[in-house]
């Protein structure tokens, strides 16, 4: 069985798209199941789209990092299809799919008990509905994304993630709009009817993903139906995605306790800006995310082939790609935003142009930098070296983003600090990460 992911030379920028573009279109896919949410409630009420905003950064900082966990799946499946070692796909699924099993009771505590904790007083009204309907759901994406997904991501076969992100976009834009309005049978639900849709499109997505796995004819080759634990396999992937696990969760815990202290600290304008510029940045952060799985994919082949030049040769081509987004997404938004405002801005408040402008600008920066800091963390994580991107991350983060942000809002009143500070924050980690790289790169080669 040939293990060559696409029909172009390994490492070249050509493979390297032909691999992203479907995880692209997938993650905007996503992204956009997402921004819809934002964009139907803030047609519904400024009151609603804040105390979204509270909640979400909540929702993310928990559920992504459950998923740095469960892709780990996605490394395994790279080496393994590298390596021709198709007989452990199975289980290295498995072991992820219990992970996601294992989260329900957790997030059943977390739900009940420290919701309410989590949330600045003026939003708790609107948001903790909202935010317990998405934070017992957590395992079901976890699964799907997660774990399943990994099944075809990490060996190149992407097109099957860009369908299924398509048909559950759909479903939950529909919903969105009929339970957040309320539309024919369906009641006004407000906030709340954005967190049912948001939870039956991701259950869809299991099920969708669960019917094209667990077939016959991938049992032999795969040994699909492999579901015994092997704590071994499920501790090795705890040693891998446990760090940028870590990672995550101190990153979105300090971005949450950001918004909190905004809501308290800037005016209802000022605040409502910044969750606009927020989702503008995650409006275009399907170009990072696709292309950095993408990264992530090549690299896990390449090491399990031990092929360090087509390591090499990716990494000068996601750097290409990575400018090439930039220049996309300094056209969105900064040199013209109109677009993205028109949708995002809410029909009873008014807003200051030029302060979305500036939040817009500095909100780009971020989005360029995150872009190489994200792609040289799924370098490092192909590696196995999570545990390096453990501290440089979080402590860029802290000293650089988070400290100066508190500093910006509590003495100043001043939601520019954010996106600024968070720029210089990924740079800093970007050239960190970039030199360990490269240091990895050598001692690899070394070691032949």
């Amino acid at each position: 069985m040939n293990n060559q992911l696409t029909r172009y030379a390994p490492g070249s920028i050509r493979e390297l798209w032909t691999i992203a573009w479907p995880l692209i279109i997938a993650s905007a896919a996503n992204i956009v199941m997402i921004v819809s949410d934002r964009i139907v409630v803030s047609k519904y009420s400024n009151a609603a789209f804040q105390a979204m905003s509270g909640t979400i950064s909540w929702w993310y900082t928990i559920y992504f990092t459950a998923l740095n966990v469960a892709l780990v799946a996605d490394v395994f499946v790279g080496r393994f299809n590298g390596s021709k070692d198709y007989k452990k796909i199975g289980s290295a699924l498995w072991q992820m799919i219990w992970f996601g099993l294992a989260l329900f009771p957790l997030m059943l505590v977390v739900t009940i008990w420290a919701a309410p904790y989590l949330l600045a007083e003026s939003l708790q009204q609107l948001g903790l509905p909202y935010m317990r309907i998405l934070l017992i759901a957590i395992p079901i994406p976890v699964i799907a994304m997660g774990a399943l997904g990994s099944f075809f991501t990490g060996r190149g076969k992407t097109k099957i993630i860009l369908y299924i992100s398509v048909i559950c976009n759909i479903i939950n834009i529909l919903l969105d709009i009929a339970l957040v309005f309320g539309f024919g049978p369906f009641p006004e639900l407000g906030l709340t009817g954005a967190g049912i849709a948001t939870v039956v499109a991701q259950t869809v997505e299991l099920l969708l993903f669960s019917l094209l796995i667990f077939r016959k004819k991938n049992s032999a080759v795969y040994r699909i139906f492999d579901f015994r634990f092997d704590w071994r396999l499920f501790r090795q992937g705890l040693k891998i995605g446990l760090p940028n696990a870590i990672d995550c969760f101190i990153g979105g815990f300090l971005w949450a306790s950001i918004i909190q202290m905004a809501a308290l600290n800037v005016s209802s304008e000022q605040f409502t800006i910044l969750f606009m510029g927020q989702t503008c940045y995650l409006t275009l952060y399907f170009m990072i995310e696709g292309v950095g799985q993408g990264v992530g994919i090549v690299t896990s082949n390449g090491y399990g082939a031990k092929n360090w030049d087509m390591i090499k040769k990716n990494m000068r081509s996601w750097m290409r790609l990575a400018l090439m987004a930039g220049a996309l997404s300094f056209i969105t938004m900064v040199a013209y935003p109109v677009p993205l405002i028109a949708l995002l801005r809410p029909t009873d408040m008014s807003i200051s142009e030029p302060l979305v402008n500036q939040t817009l600008f500095t909100m780009w920066l971020w989005l360029l930098t995150d872009a190489y800091a994200f792609n040289l963390r799924m370098s490092l994580t192909a590696f196995g070296d999570t545990r390096f991107t453990m501290i440089v991350n979080p402590l860029c983060f802290t000293v650089i983003c988070a400290i100066p942000s508190y500093i910006g809002l509590h003495f100043f009143h001043d939601i520019l600090c954010i996106g600024t500070s968070g720029a210089c924050a990924y740079f800093a980690s970007s050239a960190i990460c970039f030199l360990r790289l490269k240091k990895q790169l050598a001692r690899a080669q070394h070691s032949i």
